[in-house]
């Protein structure tokens, strides 16, 4: 009995130990699992602009802090997220069409980020929806357009703290360029063949392919069982790739060293939910090429991939990566 007893109590402290070794993993998970559920408070013109402050863009990131701010709006017309934190609403104008990148760096809340093309939350243009930083990246035309930092929670009151928001504009990229990735990483196509100057605008369309590969936990997001497909980039020491995401699901971005071993994930985007765009940059210290995985939470996206490349190479560097695909071939 005593033995009996001893096994019990090993497997509850283990299994205790366990939930709290990946409090921050689970969180992340429910809150993709809810993405699909209806808000449980739908809301129409009910946001409250007065007061907003004015994103400039390239200006300074702005400070704020959602504490104790009124919970107006639970939802947003793009998405059955609930979001149950105070709003903090800002705007901005174009005198032409721009792509814009507003950039959301929370210091601990998980805080989302709502791109608005009038003072209505129902006039959602898209979202970014993470668990810590959010960039939203859209080409709009000239315009007044709006922008709230809310506060993630099913229930009130949700997520609020401190953070900083800023906003850079550029040039629209001209019409992406049509370029299918590879089924697999034994024949990924490189970006590289696909630059004008340093960037890159692609569109995709991942419909017919299989699903090859799935977003290891090691990435720290949620896993990916839709179709994918694959793409490449070789940089040299020190080289830097930034890369958005755009497509018509719940989309997943992650970018691997090895085929053979995806715990090799150096950089992903796992945002929450259908629409939202997926977005990282990641420097490379020693050089080598990189996979990354075009891929979708449970349907295969469609839409594009767009960025920068500084110091991209023609070889590679490394030879870590072509042991993964080698691995493939055995």
């Amino acid at each position: 009995m005593k033995h009996c007893y001893r096994i019990g109590i090993a497997v509850l402290v283990a299994a205790m130990m366990v939930v709290l070794a990946v409090p921050a993993l689970a969180a992340g998970i429910e809150k993709k699992d809810l993405h699909n559920q209806p808000g449980t408070s739908p809301s129409v013109g009910l946001l409250d602009c007065t007061g907003a402050a004015e994103l400039f863009c390239g200006g300074t990131a702005l400070a704020g802090d959602n504490t104790g701010h009124a919970n107006n709006v639970v939802n947003y017309g793009c998405s059955g997220l609930n979001e149950n934190g105070g709003e903090d609403v800002y705007y901005f104008t174009l005198a032409s069409e721009s792509q814009v990148t507003i950039t959301l760096t929370p210091d601990a809340a998980d805080l989302d980020l709502w791109l608005l093309g009038s003072c209505d939350e129902a006039a959602c243009l898209t979202y970014s929806a993470g668990v810590s930083t959010e960039t939203i990246t859209e080409c709009l035309p000239a315009g007044t357009y709006y922008v709230v930092v809310d506060g993630y929670g099913s229930t009130y009151p949700g997520a609020e703290g401190s953070y900083t928001i800023a906003l850079e504009c550029a040039s629209c990229p001209s019409a992406p360029d049509p370029v299918q990735g590879g089924e697999t990483c034994a024949d990924a196509v490189s970006l590289g063949d696909w630059l004008h100057g340093n960037a890159f605008n692609i569109a995709y369309d991942c419909t017919g392919f299989t699903n090859d590969y799935d977003e290891d936990y090691n990435c720290g997001q949620y896993g990916s069982s839709g179709e994918d497909m694959v793409y490449s980039v070789c940089l040299q020491p020190g080289g830097t790739i930034d890369i958005t995401q755009t497509g018509d699901t719940d989309m997943v971005l992650w970018m691997v060293e090895d085929c053979g071993n995806l715990t090799t994930c150096v950089a992903s985007s796992d945002n929450c939910c259908t629409g939202a765009d997926e977005h990282f940059t990641y420097t490379s210290v020693a050089g080598g090429t990189y996979f990354i995985i075009v891929d979708g939470y449970t349907l295969g996206p469609v839409g594009t991939i767009s960025g920068t490349i500084d110091g991209f190479c023609t070889t590679p560097t490394g030879t870590e990566s072509w042991g993964g695909v080698k691995e493939l071939f055995r």
